[in-house]
């Protein structure tokens, strides 16, 4: 419950709400604070009434002490954000010239081992920090369908490689293809090929829209 609350408590609406909310406070507390310095000065009104400063006072001072570090925290958080954002942005670009390079090597050699995988490290840093920051909802959900695709690609990248590397007679390389495997074989990796172009050019698509809609100035 307390983990709960102190979420909500660093959601960026509910300390905007809060931030304003303080200094409505703090603008009664000194307007209070000078229409009683004005009746006292004119003797409107008994002078006991002079412990008000102290509770004024400490509304004022409360009032503006969780104000600055309302922002202060804003600010750190924004920043820490901007950090973010920066590191995903940097790896989506690397992986995307990867993927490039992938879809030419693909092209190139449909029946050899393809050298490169896409970086997947830095996904599962960056997990715990998505929960942790008031990150955008559609920017969390197109990070982590990125993040399936790229998993996925892997995977069938591995695949694909171990298959070769099954079917591999110590034949030379520069033997034609149907000369080397059979037509089940030949079929099989025909339909790895396949899948990995298919998934090279949606991952391609969705990562350069990833980059063109979460751009950092």
């Amino acid at each position: 419950m307390l983990i709960s609350v102190i979420s909500n408590l660093k959601s960026k609406s509910i300390s905007e709400s809060l931030e304003s909310i303080m200094a409505n406070i703090f603008l009664m507390g000194l307007i209070a604070t000078i229409v009683l310095t004005i009746l006292l000065s004119i003797k409107w009104i008994p002078d006991y009434f002079n412990s008000l400063y102290i509770l004024f006072g400490s509304i004022i001072v409360a009032a503006i002490g969780f104000y600055l570090n309302s922002r202060l925290e804003n600010e750190k958080e924004q920043r820490k954000i901007k950090r973010f954002m920066y590191v995903v942005n940097d790896n989506i670009n690397t992986n995307k010239k990867i993927i490039e390079k992938l879809k030419i090597d693909l092209d190139n050699s449909g029946g050899t081992r393809l050298d490169g995988t896409l970086n997947i490290g830095f996904f599962d840093i960056l997990s715990s920090e998505i929960i942790s920051m008031d990150l955008n909802p559609e920017f969390v959900r197109d990070l982590i369908k990125i993040k399936e695709l790229t998993f996925n690609m892997n995977d069938l990248i591995q695949k694909r490689n171990i298959v070769l590397h099954s079917l591999d007679n110590g034949l030379h390389p520069e033997i034609d293809l149907p000369d080397r495997y059979s037509d089940l074989e030949l079929d099989e990796l025909s339909q790895l090929n396949k899948m990995l172009t298919d998934d090279l050019e949606i991952i391609l698509k969705k990562s350069s829209q990833f980059l063109i809609n979460y751009q950092i100035f």
